[in-house]
C-alpha cells in the first residue's frame, strides 16, 4: 500500500512537473514569436517600403513644385501647410491653389488601410509626379538672391 501511494505521489509530481515545463515552453515560444515577428516586420519596413527615411512627396496645381514630408522624422500635414504658405508669401500666384500626393494607395498592403482612412496625407487628391519638379526651397532661395542682388543694385545706384 505504502509503495502504491509513493508511486502515486511520484506520478502526481511528475504530472505537475511536465504542467509547468508545458506552461514555461509555451511562454517562451509565444515571446520568441512576437520577438521574431517584429524583426522580420522591421526588416520588411526597412528594406521594402522606404525604410524610416521614406518621404512623401506633394506637388502644386501646375506640377511645377515639389514639397515632401517624411513622418520618422516628425514632418506631417501641418508642417506641409506652413511650408506652403511660406512658398505662397514668394509665390503670390499659388495662394488658393492645392497641393496634390504624388504617392498612390495600394489597396492590396491591408496593414496600410488605417493611414489610407485617418492619416492627413491620403486626404489630398492624387498626380502623377512629373520628372521635372522643382523643389520648392531651390525657388525661394533663387528668388531671395534676386531679391538681395536688385537691393544691392539700388544700393550701389543710389550711391
Amino acid at each position: 500500500m505504502e509503495v502504491y501511494l509513493l508511486q502515486t505521489i511520484r506520478v502526481a509530481t511528475k504530472h505537475i512537473t511536465m504542467k509547468k515545463t508545458k506552461k514555461i515552453n509555451l511562454y517562451i515560444g509565444l515571446i520568441l514569436f512576437v520577438i521574431l515577428s517584429n524583426v522580420f516586420v522591421t526588416f520588411y519596413v526597412t528594406f521594402f517600403e522606404g525604410g524610416f527615411s521614406k518621404k512623401y512627396y506633394f506637388i502644386t496645381h501646375d506640377s511645377k513644385y515639389l514639397f515632401s514630408i517624411s513622418p520618422y522624422k516628425n514632418t506631417d500635414t501641418e508642417y506641409l501647410e506652413r511650408k506652403y504658405n511660406n512658398f505662397v508669401k514668394y509665390k503670390p500666384e499659388y495662394k488658393d491653389k492645392e497641393l496634390y500626393r504624388t504617392f498612390i494607395k495600394n489597396p492590396l498592403m491591408y496593414w496600410h488601410w488605417y493611414e489610407y482612412i485617418f492619416n492627413k496625407r491620403y486626404r489630398y487628391d492624387y498626380k502623377k509626379q512629373p520628372k521635372n519638379c522643382i523643389k520648392y526651397y531651390e525657388e525661394i532661395n533663387r528668388i531671395q538672391k534676386l531679391k538681395k542682388e536688385s537691393k544691392n543694385k539700388s544700393l550701389l545706384e543710389n550711391n
